[in-house]
């Protein structure tokens, strides 16, 4: 019998169409290989707050920077958003393992303590090509003698293509997270955090765009951000990799979502 994986995002989450291609191409993958599960993604709203196996904060407008203690400087925000993610947060923390994409990986780590930086150009971490769609190569990160976090099969002294889009990064990450992978440049005091995760496995967050599947990894990462080697760890153990890396582009255009915003 086929296992459903309930996939919940909010109703009004801008790329909730791009999300659900994701998970299509997944499933897709999936069937052809005769897994034991398939992923279903549900809209959530305030009013039904349905269990579900993950939560998916996906891109958007900046958090507000009070919620980190700064003064906002730099952000365009949308406080009403940020009230019902953060709560959606609270109420599936601890009880559905939660996925951030873009904004959702800083809300992630927003939510348990970590902070920002508004502007990666004016805080002199990084250029400004990452505020207009592109493809750049990250890294793995070393962080607390942990290497790779739900990445490591596949990054292990190795480098990958992200479809990237943002202004905005991790300063401080939050409790129990650790950094998973990161863009740098040698040399210098370029660095942002792009991937992050919980030790204990449950939280996981991409700074890109793998729903957009632009690059030839962004189906092996978005795979492994629904989880796919744990809730379908019997499937996937010892070739997760080499199956999830066959997840890959199926066009390189920017996806209609994209135009006229920077996140």
């Amino acid at each position: 019998m086929t296992k459903e994986i309930t996939v919940g995002i909010w109703e009004k989450a801008p790329f909730q169409g791009a999300v659900s291609r994701g998970i299509h191409a997944l499933n897709s993958l999936l069937k052809s290989k005769k897994a034991p599960v398939v992923y279903n993604l549900v809209p959530i709203t305030l009013k039904n707050l349905p269990p579900i196996d993950i939560l998916v904060l996906d891109g958007g407008a900046d958090i507000e920077p009070q919620r980190y203690s700064q003064k906002n400087q730099f952000s365009h925000c949308n406080p009403s958003r940020d009230k019902i993610e953060f709560g959606l947060f609270s109420f599936y923390h601890g009880k559905a393992r939660i996925s951030g994409i873009c904004r959702g990986h800083q809300l992630i780590n927003v939510a348990l303590g970590g902070t920002l930086y508004q502007d990666i150009y004016v805080a002199g971490v990084a250029n400004n090509l990452h505020s207009s769609p592109h493809q750049t190569v990250v890294n793995p990160a070393k962080d607390r003698g942990v290497r790779g976090g739900f990445l490591k099969p596949f990054l292990d002294s190795k480098e990958i293509s992200v479809s990237s889009l943002h202004h905005q990064s991790i300063r401080s990450l939050g409790r129990d997270l650790y950094s998973t992978t990161e863009w740098r440049v040698m040399g210098t005091r370029f660095r942002v955090i792009e991937g992050i995760e919980s030790y204990d496995g449950i939280l996981r967050g991409v700074q890109s765009h793998p729903e957009f599947n632009l690059c030839p990894h962004d189906g092996y990462l978005f795979s492994y951000l629904m989880h796919v080697d744990t809730l379908a760890k019997d499937f996937f153990q010892g070739t997760s990799h080499k199956i999830a890396k066959k997840l890959t582009v199926i066009k390189r255009s920017i996806p209609k979502e994209v135009h006229g915003w920077t996140g």
